[in-house]
């Protein structure tokens, strides 16, 4: 079971934070990742 984390910055960035993947057992060819806002139900963009 993969066991993702969000780890702010240091010093805190609003809208980045560091993508931890523990247990992760895959290559990074091909992979995405999808990250649902807990403020409104949208999704994260390059515009956050």
């Amino acid at each position: 079971m993969i066991k993702p984390e969000l780890k702010p910055l240091n010093p805190v960035n609003p809208g980045y934070a560091i993508l931890l993947l523990k247990a992760w057992k895959g290559g990074i060819e091909g992979v995405e990742i999808s990250i649902l806002r807990n403020q409104d139900n949208l999704y994260l963009d390059s515009r956050g």
